[in-house]
């Protein structure tokens, strides 16, 4: 499969480091040389359906196609405007389309996982265009009085279209799963029923450090993948290295983009696309 056209859409409202130092024990110094993030954006008036709907839009007409030319939507969102329906439905309704939807929950992983998604669709000749859709609001969901995890996102959404065949197969895919939700956990809604024991609703909740870490430690499978393709290994992580120092080996396109937008948990690898 190869994309052939990408797009994002971001909210207005920008919120700085200094705009978090006003409400948090931190500062621009701080959040810059352990983060390498400055700025980020979140969502004031929009929906997130807006953002996607756009970053869809965008993505399409770069592809130079219409909607009737898709044959899925998958959309890949922790949080979407409403419970159901899910967000690629809110993305069909905005394009026009009529066709298969999709919607994926897979946080971080959201992209990779939709877009092995979308490799087996064309690997069982049920597409031959899809249009992958990942839109993320953790402003919503962040807990605002923890400094060490709430100046790390911000909200947004990016897009691209797939096509089967060309020269960019999915040479590898590795996907995996080890609970740990002291990593990383954010309660669901309380329930309306009458009959179940009152609950209260919770922040979301990370370790980031350990968080990092692990996905370092898990960088070894990269190496592996790579190794079997026959191709070299250039690491944007070293083993050794985390947080900022981490952040010093990246590509500068991809430092800008955090930087500027902060770790929008799953469209960061779109972003970087139509960046490139």
């Amino acid at each position: 499969m190869k994309i052939i056209g990408s797009g994002s859409a971001l909210p207005e409202q920008v919120v700085t480091n200094d705009d978090l130092s006003r409400i948090l024990d931190t500062s621009d110094e701080w959040i810059v040389s352990h983060t390498g993030i400055r700025e980020r954006h979140i969502i004031k008036e929009e929906t997130l359906a807006e953002l996607a709907t756009a970053a869809a839009q965008r993505a399409l007409q770069d592809a130079g196609l219409t909607a009737d030319q898709l044959d899925l939507i998958i959309c890949t969102s922790v949080l979407s405007d409403c419970v159901t329906p899910g967000s690629a439905c809110f993305v069909a309704g905005g394009i026009g389309y009529h066709g298969k939807t999709l919607d994926v929950n897979g946080a971080c992983t959201g992209f990779i996982k939709a877009l092995d998604v979308a490799d087996a669709y064309f690997a069982a000749g049920k597409a031959q265009r899809i249009l992958l859709v990942a839109a993320e609001k953790p402003s919503f969901l962040a807990d605002w009085n923890d400094r060490s995890t709430c100046v790390l996102f911000g909200d947004g959404s990016g897009a691209v279209v797939l096509e089967k065949g060309g020269d960019g197969a999915c040479l590898a895919t590795h996907l995996a799963t080890e609970f740990n939700d002291a990593f990383l956990c954010m309660p669901g809604p309380v329930s309306n029923s009458p009959f179940t024991a009152p609950g209260k609703t919770g922040k979301l909740s990370m370790n980031g450090q350990e968080y990092i870490f692990h996905g370092i430690v898990k960088g070894e499978i990269l190496k592996q993948q790579v190794g079997e393709k026959g191709f070299g290994y250039d690491p944007i992580f070293a083993p050794d290295e985390a947080g900022g120092l981490a952040f010093a080996q990246m590509d500068t396109k991809a430092k800008n983009t955090i930087s500027h937008r902060g770790r929008a948990v799953a469209q960061l690898v779109q972003f970087l696309s139509e960046q490139a």
